[in-house]
């Protein structure tokens, strides 16, 4: 054969361009769009890790984002440049400029999950590249391993690699045994008298729902004034002298606020009477306050986005062991990208249930009711969750407030409405239960054995003249 047809065939047999083990273009564009919009991290960071990055610069990037986020900041071009500045490792991320050219490309927020795949993908192949070498090494070496045993070393590495790269999917024997095991720990708890989920104090509610489960979303709901606020705080700090540590994030009150009324629902004093100062009911709220202040609670009044109040409730899982986490309320939480209050409304449901799945932790979430409620002094639907019917959709437990009293009375009694509730019974409870708006607090109301009007189960302080009637929320 002529050296011209043997140039020519060695040609037409030649491998095609073979596909590099790294995508520089998708790992720019992807922190890119997480640069200029945070909203689409928590979606990556489920998919990717630092290492998968292929440049120790993009490493050092997407880090820097996470630990922004993380507590609660922002990460945008400023942020990042800082935060890397801080930690001397601006330089070696590319500097300034590098960084402002990502910041520039607008195309990395809305194909943030196909880059994130590309990156995820790449990053695949080269952990498989690795281990290709690694074996062909031990093939080729010194008393090299004997054929089956290579090949078992082999399977070994690259099952490893699947191991970190996906999520298996378990046997029906495995879910089988994982229930089993739960069902046993459970018995166990009952049998010592341990909670066997978060316990909201109220008998009735606990006993349709064994507690707030782990994983859960669980969504409060009522028309202004019915104390939604009052018996978030309730079940708070009842679920605390527990021992379950929890995190509030309240959106609507100041801490201030927050403080006066835990301190006279747990002093069963007049909250009124406390913000005007008057000294009786203000020594036996600050001798309640003593032992309040020695509860495992956490709040955060200053976070409204997001991404920030998911970085708050992660940061506290992690730091502070938390059991539980609530939100108050839905509606003031701040979220961007979407076109509708409807699909504003959707994210955050169905963030907040992917959340609570991961973190394995109840999350509460308060929400308001459609006006047609608040005007017509009917019962609740489901329906009438304002906003979005992803609500009904997410939450695994809705439960609703409701009551045809007026709401200038010093106390009122209401109904609960537990309409969803994927852990058990669902439907209006029989027991009709008290709030005090002058005291911020909830009772269970028990039979009068005399087989007439029920009386209000016993609590708090006698009535003084300074405790007047004051309002729920």
């Amino acid at each position: 054969m002529s050296r011209h047809h043997r140039n020519h065939a060695a040609r037409n047999s030649a491998p095609a361009t073979r596909q590099p083990p790294y995508s520089l273009e998708a790992e720019q564009a992807l922190l890119g769009g997480l640069l200029l919009n945070n909203r689409v991290w928590h979606d990556v960071t489920q998919r990717l890790a630092e290492e998968d990055f292929y440049r120790r610069d993009h490493q050092l990037i997407y880090r820097a984002i996470g630990e922004l986020l993380l507590h609660g900041e922002p990460a945008d071009f400023v942020t990042v440049s800082e935060h890397l500045r801080q930690r001397e490792l601006l330089d070696e991320a590319g500097g300034l400029a590098y960084i402002a050219t990502l910041s520039v490309d607008t195309a990395g927020s809305s194909n943030a999950a196909a880059y994130a795949a590309i990156v995820h993908e790449r990053a695949l192949l080269r952990g498989l590249i690795a281990a290709g070498q690694d074996i062909a090494g031990l093939g080729y070496s010194p008393g090299a391993l004997a054929p089956d045993a290579l090949l078992d070393e082999a399977q070994s590495r690259l099952t490893r690699i699947a191991r970190t790269r996906q999520v298996r999917a378990r046997s029906f024997a495995e879910i089988i045994d994982v229930a089993d095991q739960a069902i046993s720990l459970a018995q166990r708890k009952r049998e010592a008298g341990i909670d066997g989920g978060v316990p909201s104090g109220i008998p009735c509610l606990d006993a349709r729902t064994g507690g707030w489960q782990p994983d859960n979303l669980i969504v409060i709901a009522g028309r202004p004034g019915l104390g939604k606020t009052a018996l978030l705080n309730q079940i708070a700090v009842h679920a605390a002298r527990r021992g379950h540590a929890g995190l509030i994030l309240s959106l609507e009150m100041g801490p201030e606020t927050l403080g006066i009324r835990a301190m006279a629902s747990a002093a069963g004093v007049n909250v009124s009477a406390l913000m005007r100062g008057y000294r009786e009911p203000h020594e036996a709220a600050a001798h309640a306050g003593v032992e309040l202040s020695g509860l495992p609670l956490h709040v955060d009044t200053d976070t409204y986005s997001l991404s920030g109040i998911c970085a708050q409730i992660g940061q506290y899982k992690r730091t502070h062991d938390i059991e539980w986490a609530a939100v108050d309320h839905i509606g003031l939480i701040e979220v961007e990208g979407y076109n509708t209050r409807n699909e504003q409304i959707g994210a955050i449901t169905r963030t907040l249930k992917k959340l609570a799945k991961r973190l394995q932790i109840p999350i509460i979430a308060l929400s308001q009711l459609n006006r047609g409620v608040e005007k017509d002094r009917r019962r609740p639907t489901l329906a009438d969750l304002r906003d979005s019917g992803n609500i009904e959709q997410d939450a695994d437990a809705c439960l609703f407030l409701h009551s045809e009293a007026e709401d200038n009375q010093a106390t009122i009694t209401m109904e609960l409405g537990l309409l969803k509730n994927r852990g058990g019974r669902k439907g209006w409870i029989g027991k009709r239960i008290s709030f005090n708006g002058a005291t911020q607090t909830f009772h269970e109301l028990v039979e009068d054995s005399r087989g007439g009007e029920p009386d209000f189960a016993p609590r708090g302080a006698p009535i003084a003249h300074w405790q007047d009637a004051g309002e729920g929320s």
